[in-house]
This record gives C-alpha cells, sequence and structure tokens, in this order.
C-alpha cells in the first residue's frame, strides 16, 4: 500500500477460516534469495463432483476490445484488476490507469473509454477526490462510459445517485458476474448511442 503499514486484519481473517477447515499456513520469507514473502495455505477439502459446463453467450469472455480506465491509487490493486480482466473476463480490452480522480477527469478529457472503475478512497495518491465525486463530476461533464464504483465500505447508494451504473464491493464480485454486468451496461450504451444518432 505504498509503504503504509496495513492492520493485520486480512490475516487475522485468514487464520481464523484456515483453523475452520483444519488446515494450515505458514509464511517463507529470505530476503538474500527473493524480495517479499510467501504465504502458504493448506485446507484439505473433499472432492466434489464436477459442474455440468454449459457455457451461455452471456457468460463467455467479452472478446471485443473494450477499453478501460481503472482508476485507484494503490498499484498492486490496479495491477491485479488489469491482470484479472485480461485473464478471466475481457482478454482483448485496452486498459489505461490512473491514480487520482484528478488524473482521471484529465485521462477522459483527452480519451474515451467503454468502461471507468473507480475505487472511492485514494488519499494515498495525494488525491482530494473520492471516488463517489469523481463519478458525479465525470457525468456532469457528459461522460457517458459505464461507471463502476469500487469500495470495502457499504456506500452503494452513494456511488449510485452520483451516477455509477454498477459498484463492486470488496472483494470483487466473480467474474461471471462482472461479464454479465458488463455486457448488459455496454449493450445499453450502444442502444442509447444508436438512438441519439438517429435522432441527429
Amino acid at each position: 500500500r505504498g509503504g503504509a503499514p496495513g492492520t493485520g486484519l486480512g490475516l487475522a481473517i485468514a487464520k481464523h477460516l484456515v483453523d475452520l477447515t483444519m488446515g494450515s499456513i505458514h509464511f517463507e520469507s529470505d530476503p538474500t534469495v527473493r524480495a517479499g514473502t510467501t504465504c502458504i495455505v493448506r485446507m484439505p477439502l473433499p472432492l466434489c463432483d464436477a459442474p455440468e459446463t454449459t457455457i451461455e453467450e452471456s457468460t463467455a469472455l467479452i472478446e471485443e476490445p473494450v477499453s478501460f480506465l481503472i482508476i485507484d491509487d494503490i498499484k498492486m490493486n490496479r495491477s491485479m484488476l488489469k491482470r484479472r480482466i485480461k485473464k478471466g473476463i475481457a482478454p482483448n480490452s485496452v486498459i489505461a490507469e490512473a491514480e487520482t480522480g484528478e488524473e482521471a477527469l484529465t485521462t477522459c478529457g483527452d480519451r474515451r473509454f467503454d468502461v471507468l472503475v473507480v475505487d472511492q478512497f485514494m488519499e494515498d495518491a495525494g488525491g482530494v477526490m473520492v471516488g463517489t465525486d469523481v463519478v458525479f463530476a465525470m457525468r456532469r461533464i457528459g461522460i457517458d462510459s459505464v461507471i463502476i464504483g469500487c469500495s470495502g465500505n457499504d456506500i452503494s447508494t452513494q456511488f449510485f445517485e452520483a451516477g455509477a451504473d454498477h459498484v463492486w464491493q470488496k472483494p470483487m464480485p466473480s467474474n461471471m458476474t462482472i461479464i454479465k454486468d458488463l455486457r448488459a451496461s455496454l449493450e445499453k450504451r450502444k442502444y442509447f448511442t444508436r438512438v441519439r444518432n438517429a435522432m441527429k
């Protein structure tokens, strides 16, 4: 988190979940070999029957070259979401990044994006605006991209009131849910664009 220490809450939750499954958790760290720490979790889970694999069109990967702007002050969060989108949601997507709401507004002034993913709190990068402010400002200046708000707090109502299409509560929803949300919203945007063009 850019040098800011965590509270250790995630570790306590992980340990509790591992204990519930009679598993184990341990760490390996040797800075003389490689920077960082490896966390190893073992959980004895019973085998289950494989689900029937029928891929519906609505949950198949989005093959179109959708353009994304990920707005988050934490580089690791941006990298993880970018990798997730590329691997399991929209492999042909074009993804840009912004650290603050202010940077995102400038970027959106130069380029158009299909989807904007906006984190709520971005103080680590020196940003003044929170995510809901960014969404409101973008709608006010006429940005009609699909906007998705992200937060670990229950502020869905504030995001929707600001103009967001969806809110991804952390931890993030499944890839299947994300694909369905994106397909529905992108199709809706195409419909309204066609209507606007027909009225000109």
